[in-house]
């Protein structure tokens, strides 16, 4: 079948973004008065989809049908959601439908957390609207123009993906056009999007949406085969902080490594547990970049020693953190009041002091959050 309708009783409570009015009052402090909320979705081992306006109520939109979310995501007011396929729904999760079938969505990586086999892979889509509106996705689209393992859709999602074909071909080598297949992706401060195959260790990179198209990465080794990160039977995924580039190792053995050079050179982060794997990363309002692990929690970057420090207040043991959102109220003042949250196997997690002090607000067994 070329399309896939789901058709669900229970509404979203509220878009993707609603801006919600009010009557002038004598009585109305506006900087309770909320003008801007936000909705977070998640999923759980089950393959249900719930949504939420304050991180502690929940609303099931998609009912469980035994296949884990390997991602959520959004594209403008469209919500997507991975599972064996791409599906999009433009009537704020009433119905789904067909975004890219599944012969072309990457089913790859699929990490064996401790014989818990998920597909944790947020990274595996970005949508950066201040690119003309374009999202990537992982793809092993067969189409022989696919060169680099992933297509593009400036639709919101509808319409149809694009292989992605456009690249600099005097920075790219002639090699490696075809012999790319990107897993993860992430974007810098400064409108950089870089994105990386985890099984060859090459990179890409476009700065500020590029005509040009994307560049690859360059090992200062002169190495040109792949980027020197640390080796081992490794599979990286991509985060960042500000203009730096974070790659966690999801098999384990390796941690950790980051670089400011677009690539050229990779260090190791210290204060990781070792041979744990690593299953997210995010950096909320790029303040704070934090790493969740299989069943030894949550770690963040202490800024003054650039090392890993586990944090622990309000978490639970053995906890297995599977992805990170961050989420913020801009009230009619103007204020805001920012807040995290984490999809664990103990439930979801809420912090509102940038991941120092945690509260479990939602029992159960989460995998991706948006």
């Amino acid at each position: 079948m070329n399309k896939f309708n789901l058709v669900r009783s229970l509404l979203l409570p509220a878009a993707i973004l609603t801006i919600v009015g009010c009557t002038k009052t004598k009585n109305i402090n506006n900087n309770q008065v909320i003008a801007t909320p936000y909705s977070l979705y998640f999923t759980d081992t089950a393959g249900t989809l719930y949504s939420s306006t304050d991180g502690r109520t929940s609303s099931v939109i998609f009912a469980a049908d035994g296949v884990a979310n390997r991602c959520i995501f959004a594209m403008n007011s469209n919500l997507l959601m991975a599972k064996s396929a791409l599906y999009v729904s433009s009537d704020n999760g009433t119905n789904f439908n067909y975004s890219y079938d599944a012969a072309k969505v990457a089913t790859y990586p699929k990490t064996n957390n401790h014989g818990r086999y998920y597909d944790m892979n947020q990274s595996m889509a970005i949508f950066l609207p201040q690119w003309s509106n374009h999202g990537y996705i992982v793809s092993r689209d067969p189409d022989p123009t696919n060169y680099f393992g992933f297509a593009w859709n400036a639709s919101d999602g509808l319409n149809g993906w694009t292989p992605e074909s456009t690249y600099d071909p005097l920075t790219v080598i002639a090699a490696h056009v075809g012999n790319i297949r990107v897993t993860s992706f992430t974007c810098l401060q400064n409108n950089t999007a870089i994105a990386l195959d985890a099984n060859t260790k090459r990179g890409l990179y476009r700065a500020n949406f590029n005509p040009l198209g994307w560049s690859e990465m360059q090992s200062s080794t002169g190495i040109p085969d792949s980027l020197d990160m640390p080796g081992g039977n490794t599979n990286y995924s991509l985060g960042h902080i500000n203009n730096r580039v974070i790659a966690i190792d999801n098999n384990g053995s390796a941690g950790a490594c980051y670089s400011d050079d677009l690539g050229a050179t990779w260090h190791q982060y210290t204060g990781l547990p070792a041979n744990t794997p690593l299953t997210c990363i995010a950096s909320p309002f790029e303040q704070i970049c934090m790493v969740g692990t299989d069943s030894m929690g949550l770690f963040t970057i202490n800024n003054n020693t650039n090392s890993f420090e586990q944090v622990s207040n309000g978490l639970g043991t053995n906890l297995v953190v599977r992805s990170i959102a961050f989420k913020e109220n801009v009230f009619k003042s103007g204020t805001k009041q920012q807040y995290i949250y984490i999809a664990t196997n103990q439930g979801i997690y809420q912090s509102s002091d940038l991941g120092h002090n945690w509260t479990k607000t939602i029992p159960g067994n989460f995998v991706a959050i948006y």
